[in-house]
């Protein structure tokens, strides 16, 4: 299935309209994210490739999709990556407010958007407002280049 899916995805490559495409960085099946999110705090001080494996999975997608832009909709997925990419030294879980200093990352040169839940019924309008902005901006900028 997940052939069938690419391969429409990528059938015509010429298409200039963007594609949105929904994909978990993990693949976890429970209505409660706490299970994981302690594995994964484990793992992050755990094991010195912990870092390493989470790339590797972004790379796949990657090669997978060859997105132009990617947007994560996930407070926990965002602040692990920036902890991974620019807070190396900080578990994702003491991250803060106060120690981020973007909202884009570059991996492989493509854009990493990082935002919380963009459910319009946990996120005020101003958020959604800023947000919607700023991944306009980023996607300009790609498509420009």
């Amino acid at each position: 299935i997940a052939e069938e899916i690419i391969n429409s995805i990528t059938e015509d490559e010429n298409d200039e309209n963007p594609r949105l495409i929904f994909v978990d960085l993990i693949y976890y099946h429970q209505t409660d994210s706490k299970g994981i999110k302690k594995i994964l705090n484990n793992q992050y001080k755990c094991n010195s490739e912990f870092k390493q494996n989470v790339f590797n999975m972004l790379d796949k997608h990657i090669e997978m999709f060859n997105p132009s832009m990617i947007v994560i909709t996930n407070a926990y997925v965002s602040n692990l990556i920036y902890s991974l990419k620019e807070k190396e030294n900080v578990a994702v879980e003491k991250l803060t407010g106060e120690m981020i200093e973007k909202d884009v990352l570059y991996h492989n040169g493509i854009p990493i958007v990082l935002s919380g839940m963009v459910s319009r019924g946990n996120m005020d309008n101003y958020s959604y407002y800023r947000l919607k902005n700023r991944i306009k901006e980023i996607y300009d900028d790609v498509k420009n280049k």
